[in-house]
């Protein structure tokens, strides 16, 4: 059974927190490991390859465990601090410092928004020495708990186009293997659809949510206050009609979906970040990345 991310989210807002979540449908991503390589399914746009070592083999000994959700924790209303470690499958990509979200796809793999990686003019990606990655962080000034990742590989999106925001999506490939235990907490993996999943994503209030470090709106002021603790919030799903008058893309593909986050005080999303729902099982599937705003 594979496994496939069957929309490329997008966050359409800028100023206000009056926002639009839109995702786009991508190509199916699938990767398995096998004798010490990671590869894809003939019908995926990633495809990596590791040299296999005795650290390689060691590390491949495990997997993360799939983030599930958690019960005790009440329905978020507006938007609020995440218990730190809750969503231990939330990364954090830096240049220099905090730049965009991520998430932890395995222990040797993180997905975030194409657009974050690669340079505006020509689409190809920065350097990898550019970047970092942050495992573990919760305070986005305070590292003390966090381990960091240097990136390996960047493999954009074959069809990632900026203009619109089609595709955007890239997986990065760590230089090493994400731990099971960081710093004396558990590392979990969002699940991605499967690739047999057919059932449409469900209308109704509060379903899907948004982590990130995004800003947060002063109400007495315009000005903006960036989250300094990871935050999280719930949104509803948007008809397209509703969707394509609010983004004024007429008419909205059918490729695309909208969450609605007009009626929060926060705006939480980073670019790059998760937009996922739980399961009836518990577990928490990944259903788009976060990538740009639109919004009064």
């Amino acid at each position: 059974m594979t496994n496939s991310i069957n929309f490329a989210g997008i966050i359409i807002g800028l100023l206000s927190c009056s926002v639009t979540l839109v995702t786009s449908h991508s190509a199916p991503v699938t990767a398995r490991t096998e004798h010490g390589t990671q590869r894809s399914s003939s019908n995926s746009w990633a495809t990596v390859s590791r040299k296999v070592s005795p650290q390689t083999l060691a590390e491949d000994a495990y997997d993360l465990p799939y983030a599930e959700d958690d019960k005790i924790v009440p329905n978020i209303i507006a938007g609020e601090e995440v218990r730190p470690h809750r969503h231990s499958f939330m990364t954090s990509l830096q240049r220099g410092n905090h730049a965009c979200g991520g998430s932890i796809l395995s222990k040797w793999h993180v997905l975030t928004a194409a657009h974050c990686v690669t340079k505006r003019h020509n689409q190809q990606p920065y350097p990898l020495g550019y970047f970092r990655l942050a495992v573990g962080l919760h305070d986005r000034l305070d590292y003390s708990e966090a381990n960091l990742f240097r990136v390996a590989k960047i493999t954009v999106h074959p069809h990632y186009n900026r203009t619109g925001f089609y595709n955007d999506l890239a997986i990065l490939t760590l230089d090493h293997a994400i731990p099971p235990v960081v710093r004396g907490f558990t590392v979990s993996r969002i699940a991605l659809p499967r690739s047999s999943q057919t059932a449409p994503i469900p209308n109704g209030a509060n379903r899907f949510k948004v982590i990130g470090w995004g800003y947060m709106q002063n109400n007495s002021s315009t000005k903006r206050m960036f989250a300094r603790k990871l935050q999280e919030a719930k949104f509803a799903l948007l008809p397209q009609k509703e969707c394509g008058l609010r983004t004024g893309i007429l008419p909205m593909p059918i490729t695309k979906l909208c969450i609605d986050s007009s009626a929060k005080s926060v705006c939480i999303g980073d670019s790059g970040g998760p937009i996922f729902r739980t399961m009836p099982n518990g577990r928490l599937q990944l259903e788009g990345v976060v990538s740009y705003a639109s919004g009064e």
